[in-house]
């Protein structure tokens, strides 16, 4: 693999003290090599990512994070509320503009224990994803099943044409870390109970 890097204007005009010279040519090496990793398209465990746009996964995350205390990182639980029930269609994340679809799923990531990974009904007409959905999902007219037949992701371009709803969810929560859940759903019907939401 061949990197190409780009030193932006300002910075090959900067002079630094001789001493500094080598730190501070560490450290700028050390920094584009980094930018270099993250923005190049990648796989991840929930999918995959567009290369220009790694900046807005982390609101849907296809896998978003949270770290305790303790360091320790696991996936933000988000539960929702839909238009429509496009629980049995596959979703993608798209960037806040809705104009591209900037991550989406592996066929072989779509299940879980050899069965589809489908969000799973809540009280009050609530959803808990297991996929890793964010604010910015939309679902295609793709069923899990249909999706999980195929070879390899379809085209950017046709997943395109395939959205059934860009603006799909009524309400979107947060619920912590999945780690300090021990029996997820029970404890979030509990919430919503308690907490009154509708």
């Amino acid at each position: 693999m061949i990197i190409l890097l780009s030193i932006p204007k300002h910075l090959m005009k900067q002079k630094f003290p001789k001493r500094h010279s080598g730190i501070c040519a560490l450290m700028a090496g050390t920094a584009l090599l980094a930018a270099c990793h993250s923005s190049s398209e990648s796989r991840h465990e929930t999918g995959r990512v567009d290369a220009a746009s790694t900046t807005h996964r982390p609101t849907g995350t296809i896998n978003v994070t949270a770290t305790s205390q303790a360091g320790v990182s696991s996936p933000v639980v988000y539960i929702y509320k839909m238009k429509k029930d496009y629980s049995k269609l596959v979703p993608v994340l798209m960037n806040e503009e809705r104009t591209r679809i900037v991550s989406y799923p592996d066929p072989v990531d779509l299940q879980r224990g050899g069965k589809p990974a489908l969000p799973t009904p809540l009280e009050g007409n609530y959803w808990l994803d297991n996929r890793g959905i964010g604010p910015t999902v939309a679902f295609l007219s793709y069923t899990y099943e249909e999706y999980i037949r195929l070879a390899a992701p379809p085209s950017r371009e046709e997943m395109m044409e395939r959205i059934v709803d860009k603006y799909p969810l009524t309400k979107i929560r947060a619920c912590g870390r999945r780690a300090d859940y021990k029996d997820i759903v029970t404890e979030l019907n509990e919430k919503i109970r308690r907490e009154g939401w509708k």
